[in-house]
């Protein structure tokens, strides 16, 4: 999948008028347009901008062969929609790469934070669980009641404040 991707954004990458990586290109590119308007200007920056994300987020998910492409699919459009949406607010236009460079950082680290929270269980680092079933007691914590209550955790820092009837290990 990843390989006819970077085939595909190599026939793209063709038709700029100057190499990816030619930065002081794009950023003059970009000058230009912005004090002229010129249409077929507009075009290669956004070809550009859509190459340069595309780029910037197939070299990330080579990385992680478990990032599925539909997340890899959302990136690239969530980053270049970004781009769309925020053009109006670049401080600097001479610097127009270094800000598209940003604005993908950012949305990757925003993906990476939503991540944390998603993680499938298959790729999920092994884990040493403790199921602590405390007496009940009212000073154990705010839902006590008098019924046993069960915190797993992950060390054994709050098993000193209950008395521990019974441990399990889950690996």
């Amino acid at each position: 999948m990843l390989y006819s991707s970077f085939e595909s954004l190599d026939e793209l990458v063709a038709t700029l008028p100057f190499h990816l990586d030619d930065i002081p290109s794009i950023n003059a590119t970009y000058l230009h347009w912005h004090a002229s308007g010129d249409a077929h200007e507009r075009e290669v920056i956004q070809l550009w901008t859509y190459c340069f994300i595309r780029r910037y987020f197939l070299v990330k998910f080579i990385q992680e062969a478990s990032w599925s492409a539909v997340d890899l699919d959302m990136l690239i459009e969530t980053a270049f929609r970004k781009t769309e949406a925020r053009e109006a607010q670049i401080r600097e236009p001479s610097r127009y790469a270094s800000w598209v460079s940003v604005v993908c950082k950012n949305t990757f680290r925003n993906y990476l934070r939503s991540r944390r929270h998603h993680i499938p269980i298959e790729h999920a680092p092994s884990l040493s669980l403790r199921i602590i079933v405390c007496g009940d007691r009212a000073t154990d914590g705010p839902a006590a009641s008098d019924h046993s209550r069960i915190y797993l955790q992950s060390n054994q820092t709050f098993a000193g404040r209950c008395g521990i009837s019974e441990e399990f290990r889950i690996k």
